[in-house]
């Protein structure tokens, strides 16, 4: 068991994942920028169901905050697990 921000977790602790920068790409693509420095592109098309429905309005996708290391939407109400956005994206080679 370990604590992060006051809430407890169970099993093993493993290093948290944090997002420090992002920004919309092309089509439906953020740019994140994680802690490391590592820049990797995610395609927010990957963010299914209910509750992320809000997110196929261009409008709202683009306005994002990072909170605690996290990309949230709708002032907290919509957010994604850093680590979950780091899984499902790749290696961003700047376009020349």
């Amino acid at each position: 068991m370990y604590e992060v921000n006051g809430i407890l977790y169970a099993g093993p602790s493993s290093k948290m994942m944090k997002i420090r920068d992002a920004e919309i790409s092309q089509e439906r693509a953020m740019v994140l920028t994680f802690e490391s420095g590592e820049k990797r592109i995610f395609d927010t098309r990957l963010l299914q169901g209910e509750v992320y429905e809000p997110l196929q309005d261009e409008a709202v996708l683009r306005r994002f905050q990072i909170v605690r290391g996290a990309v949230t939407w709708m002032d907290g109400t919509i957010d994604c697990d850093p680590a979950y956005m780091y899984a499902h994206s790749s290696a961003w080679e700047m376009e020349q």
